[in-house]
């Protein structure tokens, strides 16, 4: 998300509504058209000029600074007249055909020099031109954007902007923008090339940087902006996530920060956005399992609980940091067991949050997707205790798991493919399963593949009256349990291999669910036919696999 500070250069003429044109004084209708002659006036002969001026007060100060070092008031107008320069190169910002002549010129090399200039002020303002520079919406029209991207890099841009960062006092509102137009850089940069996430983490010190300055509460718009940052790096490198749980109090120091909103609600729209960076920070790490047992060690774990039971701001939030947590994690799931996390999870899959649409399908999602990991790979007692959460009080749990597989099947009948592969082109010509796919995922197959899941597990795992509730519920809705096994087979057919341990036991679950679900067939021989596995098939790979069988859960514990 592109963000704004309170003074902005003036907008284009030709980017204004007819509304916004009749709420402008005479005096900003006649700015703004002088600035539209200057910028339709920026030829090459205007641009060389204005690179050949800013180069002569460079040198201009650069020789005034060395001959009157100790006194200033010798050398202050160069300075002026060098910050004056700077600024007048910012209407090449808005002229990314000319960006070539800049580079051509020798002036990106000027411009790294400038970065560590002794007056702040000059510094300040030469990395806010390079912010304007290389901002997506402007460079991506240049003929070659590479050109200027690789000439910056080249010049060591990363490192200067990380070193000048260390000298930056945010006591000072002109520091204050410097620091933030650094981190508009760094965004830019990576939005330009996401590769670049990894060169900053790994090769410099700017992830120390990020996590020393979050602890900072002054100037939040700056704070904010480190949190969003950081979960910019950190949301798709594995190397990243790594890198940022071995940093000393760094999962800790998160923590901390989402911790003030367990039980109120952000004051500003700045506060929340910089929970919500935070709750992302915390997702991208979990998806280490070496993050996770961090997680667990600072009772991330419980703090998540206590958010989800609170029922405030943070709630779905936390159910999403929890989804992550529990994720392939066998400590984790039987930690939230022990904890009686149980209660307050049930609870929300059975009595989701308000909220629009998607925050509600989020929230849907998260639930399930927390029992799904709980019946899956919590062991022993905890996961006892899960599965008979199902069986009590005429099985409501079970009724709620007929209401989403009805719910997210129907959406599946919804779903418009032509207008996906329409809106994709050839792409989706080219690849119209993949299209197909892609567009029930956006509409909520994973949702009902986990409710399909969680169902056949129960009853894998579960006792009879289980089996008796859905035979029941199906029969009232006129469902077949090959419907949800249809649904799981596509789900077994799409797993990824990246992680192939994950994927062997995540393709083991589902043959357990898949089982379960035949155990409803009325005749098992024909499943067999057909290739199937019978209940007796299950029965005896769940002995050999260690598993518990039905028979174990006749007898057990509630939360």
């Amino acid at each position: 998300m592109k963000r704004s500070r309170e003074e902005e250069p003036m907008v284009s003429i030709e980017d204004l509504t007819e509304e916004q044109m009749e709420n402008l004084t005479e005096e900003e209708i006649a700015a703004l058209l002088e600035k539209a002659d200057e910028e339709e006036n920026l030829d090459a002969a205007e641009v060389k000029r204005m690179l050949v001026h800013f180069e002569k007060r460079v040198s201009s100060n650069q020789q005034k600074r060395m001959k009157y070092a100790d006194e200033p008031e010798k050398f202050m107008q160069t300075e002026l007249e060098l910050h004056a320069s700077i600024k007048e190169l910012h209407k090449l910002a808005a002229t990314p055909e000319v960006y070539t002549e800049i580079v051509s010129h020798g002036s990106v090399a000027t411009l790294m020099n400038l970065i560590s200039h002794e007056n702040t002020d000059i510094t300040v303002e030469c990395i806010h031109l390079i912010s304007e520079l290389v901002d997506p919406e402007t460079i991506l029209d240049a003929e070659n954007p590479d050109i200027l991207v690789d000439a910056l890099l080249s010049n060591s841009l990363v490192d200067l902007l990380v070193q000048n960062l260390s000298r930056m006092d945010e006591e000072h509102e002109e520091d204050q923008q410097g620091v933030y137009y650094t981190l508009s850089v760094f965004e830019n940069l990576v939005e330009l090339r996401p590769s670049l996430a990894e060169t900053f983490v790994q090769s410099t010190d700017l992830l120390d940087w990020l996590v020393a300055r979050l602890k900072i509460r002054a100037v939040l718009q700056n704070q904010v902006y480190v949190a969003e940052l950081l979960s910019i790096l950190l949301q798709s490198s594995t190397a990243n996530q790594e890198r940022f749980g071995k940093l000393d109090g760094g999962i800790d120091l998160v923590l901390r920060v989402v911790a003030r909103y367990k039980k109120r609600e952000p004051k500003s729209a700045e506060e929340q956005e910089l929970a919500e960076n935070c709750f992302d920070i915390l997702c991208s790490c979990l998806m280490v399992p070496t993050n996770q047992q961090i997680f667990l060690d600072h009772e991330g774990l419980e703090l998540m609980l206590i958010m989800v039971k609170e029922k405030g701001f943070a709630k779905r939030r936390a159910l999403k940091v929890l989804n992550f947590a529990l994720k392939s994690s066998p400590t984790a799931c039987d930690m939230f067991v022990s904890a009686l996390g149980n209660k307050s999870l049930f609870a929300a899959f059975m009595r989701p949050g308000k909220g629009a649409q998607p925050e509600l399908a989020a929230d849907e999602e998260n639930a399930i997707s927390c029992i799904a990991h709980l019946l899956q790979h919590a062991q022993g007692e905890a996961r006892k205790r899960t599965v008979l959460k199902f069986s009590n009080d005429d099985s409501p749990k079970i009724d709620r798991l007929l209401e989403l597989h009805i719910k997210y099947s129907h959406r599946m009948k919804e779903v418009d493919v032509e207008h996906t592969a329409e809106r994709l082109g050839a792409l989706g010509q080219e690849h119209s399963e993949e299209i197909v796919y892609l567009a029930k995922l956006d509409a909520g197959l994973y949702t009902l593949q986990l409710v399909d899941l969680v169902w056949g597990l129960v009853l894998f795992y579960g006792r009879a009256d289980v089996a008796e509730h859905t035979k029941t519920l199906f029969h009232q809705h006129r469902l077949e349990p090959t419907q949800l096994i249809s649904v799981l087979e596509e789900y077994l057919s799409n797993l990824g291999d990246d992680n192939q341990q994950e994927a062997d036991a995540s393709k083991e679950k589902i043959g357990q669910a898949i089982r379960g679900l035949l155990s409803l067939v009325p005749d098992p021989t024909a499943a067999a036919e057909s290739g199937d596995a019978t209940p007796e098939t299950y029965a005896e790979e769940a002995e050999e696999d260690g598993d518990a069988t039905p028979d174990t859960y006749e007898e057990g514990a509630e939360d």
